[in-house]
């Protein structure tokens, strides 16, 4: 699970890049820190927090994972993992979209518990979208 890579920027629609961090921004009083997925775009930095809180000793941060010495890292594991897919599942459906960034809107979708990529929503509203633009 190698999250932390980053993917090179390249082209007018690519997407930002994603890195799963342990912020150092401060130690709860239980001796925890907050794991972010933090995106990089326009050269500009976002921080989106999982929810998940670990010891910095349980975290490997050249990975970006929770280490096997937390009893609970492979559930945090997998709960970091879907929060970055979710947020790579928006961002795609925003450039099928053509839709241009926006972090408000992202965050908005990113909260949103029912998020969705509908294909057959998405696809009704291309097919509205180009009604009069071409034969029926």
């Amino acid at each position: 699970m190698q999250m932390t890579k980053h993917r090179q920027n390249t082209g007018k629609f690519s997407l930002p890049n994603l890195v799963v961090t342990c912020e150092h921004i401060r130690l709860k009083a239980n001796g925890t820190k907050q794991v972010y997925i933090v995106m990089h775009s326009h050269q500009k930095k976002y921080r989106f927090a999982t929810g998940i809180d670990v010891k910095p000793k349980d975290w490997d941060e050249v990975s970006g994972v929770v280490r096997k010495s937390n009893s609970e890292f492979s559930n945090m594991n997998i709960v970091i993992k879907n929060q970055c897919s979710k947020l790579n599942d928006i961002m795609v459906r925003y450039k099928l979209e053509g839709l241009v960034f926006d972090i408000e809107r992202l965050k908005a979708d990113y909260d949103r518990p029912e998020y969705v990529f509908d294909f057959i929503d998405f696809m009704q509203r291309a097919i509205n979208d180009r009604i009069g633009l071409v034969a029926d």
